[in-house]
């Protein structure tokens, strides 16, 4: 659901709301900071994220909106550390990692990370919607 509205303000008020109605929750604290680096509010993303890291400490999700929080402060070598911290063999969100890289504008980094999340180019779904969409292969 955030991920959908993360740009808008509706997501704020339903990540409020989620905080209301589970306080407490691993996904309530996890998620509440997404929304303000996305509607710009960078000082509210670090007191969400301070009270995230303070509760769930090196949660994934956690460490992925730290290294978000980095990027949109243009400040790479945090931001890639965060995604350092975040790539490993045992649990790798790919999309998490992707909004990193895209946010401090490596989107080849950012498109390596999706292919490697959702390999959709075998899928013969995919292959139709690229056809039907007039997308060169």
């Amino acid at each position: 659901m955030f991920i959908s509205i993360a740009g808008t303000s509706r997501a704020e008020e339903a990540g409020e709301a989620y905080i209301r109605e589970r306080p407490g929750t691993k996904y309530a604290l996890g998620f509440r900071p997404l929304p303000p680096p996305y509607i710009g509010d960078l000082d509210l993303a670090e007191e969400r994220l301070a009270t995230a890291l303070e509760q769930l400490g090196d949660e994934p999700l956690v460490i992925s909106m730290q290294g978000m929080l980095h990027a949109r402060r243009n400040q790479s070598g945090p931001a890639v550390e965060c995604v350092r911290k975040r790539s490993n063999p045992t649990y790798s969100h790919a999309s998490e990692i992707a909004v990193v890289y895209a946010a401090l504008g490596d989107k080849d980094q950012a498109m390596n990370w999706l292919e490697k999340g959702y390999p959709l180019r075998s899928d013969a779904r995919f292959e139709n919607l690229v056809r039907r969409i007039g997308l060169p292969r």
